[in-house]
């Protein structure tokens, strides 16, 4: 029968190969914060701290950088792209803006806006994480005006042949997601992740949006 403090270091490993598929990884020495608590010789930290080091991400702390993702869902068709930039003001807490180009939709039409969110995770290597967020796009677009009675290119004629008009649209909306990160060495971090846009084109046209997404921290 294991004692409580072998119970805690059986989990504690456990969990390491859980994370990341080798107990002992020492795996965010490049980061001076992670350095500070864990460089030192292997054979010098008990098991317990080997186990511990193999998962510890609380160097993100304070700590900013960018990222670059894409998305998408089918019925009805959407796909998208960012870029933007995150911060970490506690280690289980992220903010993350970005500017974002959203297609398709229930709006049929391509939307450039500004995209932001909270969410929150364990300070781990491998980090489940929920979330909420919001998008607010802007569109554009010129359509063939031969026969909608107004003049649209002010020149004293109206529903001229080829006469075209400019469309204008605004799309936003609100949304919780869930999904994973997971710190591929001390800087770059990739996440995986559904969204659920509630839009203000109706419930209809709500829809799951699914991600993937790499982001770079600067130390």
């Amino acid at each position: 029968m294991l004692s409580g403090p072998q119970l805690r270091v059986a989990v504690a490993s456990l969990a390491a190969v859980c994370f990341c598929g080798c107990p002992w990884s020492r795996w965010a020495l490049k980061d001076p914060d992670y350095a500070a608590k864990y460089d030192a010789p292997p054979e010098a930290l008990d098991v317990a701290t080997q186990a511990k080091q193999s998962v510890d991400a609380r160097f993100v702390e304070g700590k900013s950088g960018w990222y670059v993702a894409g998305a998408g869902h089918a019925d009805p068709d959407a796909a998208g792209g960012e870029i933007g930039g995150f911060v970490y003001p506690q280690s289980w807490l992220s903010a993350h803006a970005g500017l974002a180009l959203l297609g398709g939709t229930g709006a049929d039409d391509v939307f450039v806006g500004l995209n932001g969110g909270l969410r929150i995770q364990p300070p781990s290597r491998l980090a489940p994480f929920a979330g909420v967020g919001m998008f607010h796009g802007y569109s554009e677009h010129e359509y063939l005006a031969q026969r909608d009675w107004r003049d649209n290119d002010s020149d004293g004629s109206i529903d001229e042949l080829g006469e075209t008009g400019t469309e204008y649209g605004w799309l936003s909306a609100v949304y919780p997601e869930i999904g994973v990160h997971y710190w591929l060495n001390s800087s770059v971090r990739a996440t995986a992740s559904g969204a659920y846009y509630v839009t203000t084109e109706g419930r209809d046209s709500d829809f799951w949006f699914y991600g993937a997404s790499l982001s770079f921290l600067q130390n």
